[in-house]
């Protein structure tokens, strides 16, 4: 939708395995993602969709294609990349199709196991990005799970209340995120990892829909989470990688930030823009702006209109993601 408003694409970005892709799509923003996907490979083998392993190919494959339209110019392939945004969103599908509503890996795992588990893949999937060429990641937490309709309808459908418990899990999972970001940045020379926290902008929306008018926040807890939160580095190429609906597009100009008490810091100019992430059940919406010399940092406190832990940016062309 912000690609459509911001006139870069008539009719949104499109997905990489569109048949009639042209060479100005691939140049402007594909989108890789798989609805239903999520960094535990189980977790796609029980939707039926793309993994994220299977994404990291499509975008291997994807690089090979941008080399031969730059006329088989590496060096312009590695500035496209290294100057891309990489928007990661994924997790709440392996906890709810794996762990609270199916009993797969909780036969295996605490649930701190389970979720330290899932770091490790995410750890893995941000090193592959990072050897393919992307410098600028983007990473949303988890949203407040427990406030998702399905697991309302499913686990309290006469009160309609949040359940607290899945909300207080997905709270503990994105500390240990957080702390994994700090810690990969540091060892990635040239890295600049952000983590977005996607479960206070919602919370927010969910418990202050006051804030955002001309929005339904909340019909008995049936959500519109369309918006997200925004942050934005970058211009050029847009991808997407895992599921939903992520997208990326366009070449930018303008520029935003916002600031933070903790984590890494994300500063960026030039090309790109990623998308990577999964549909989560239609929780992990997010829109991303991106601005060529634009940048941004801040991730824990930071700036935003409903007390987002990222600051939001626009840019006058940009890439957009939402993961949802």
């Amino acid at each position: 939708m912000l690609s459509i408003s911001l006139g870069l694409k008539k009719n949104g970005v499109p997905p990489y395995l569109q048949r009639d892709l042209l060479k100005n799509d691939l140049i402007t923003g594909v989108c890789f993602a798989s609805g239903g996907t999520g960094y535990d490979e189980l977790t796609s083998t029980i939707s039926g969709v793309i993994s994220m392993k299977e994404e990291l190919e499509y975008f291997k494959e994807y690089l090979s294609k941008i080399k031969d339209i730059v006329g088989g110019n590496s060096s312009e392939v590695e500035r496209i990349v290294n100057g891309a945004l990489v928007i990661v969103s994924a997790g709440t599908n392996d906890l709810i199709f794996n762990f609270y509503d199916l009993p797969n890996r909780r036969l295996q795992f605490s649930l701190s196991g389970y979720q330290d588990f899932l770091l490790d893949k995410v750890q893995s999937f941000i090193k592959e990005l990072y050897y393919l060429g992307c410098r600028n990641i983007i990473v949303n937490g988890l949203p407040p799970i427990g406030c998702l309709p399905m697991q309302i309808t499913a686990k309290s459908p006469f009160f309609r209340s949040c359940i607290n418990d899945e909300n207080l899990d997905a709270q503990i999972y994105n500390e240990k995120l957080q702390d994994l970001l700090i810690q990969l940045q540091s060892h990635l020379p040239g890295s600049k990892i952000l983590y977005v926290d996607t479960y206070n902008f919602i919370a927010g929306l969910i418990h202050n829909p006051q804030l955002h008018e001309g929005r339904v926040a909340r019909k008995d807890l049936g959500l519109d989470l369309g918006g997200g939160v925004g942050v934005g580095v970058g211009a050029g190429v847009g991808l997407g990688l895992g599921g939903g609906s992520g997208s990326g597009a366009g070449a930018g100009a303008g520029s935003g930030s916002g600031s933070g008490s903790r984590s890494s810091s994300s500063s960026s100019s030039s090309s790109g823009s990623t998308s990577s992430g999964n549909g989560n059940a239609g929780s992990e919406a997010g829109s991303y702006a991106g601005s060529r010399a634009g940048s941004g940092s801040g991730n824990r406190g930071g700036s935003s209109e409903a007390g987002s832990e990222a600051g939001t940016y626009a840019g006058s062309r940009a890439g957009s993601g939402s993961g949802n």
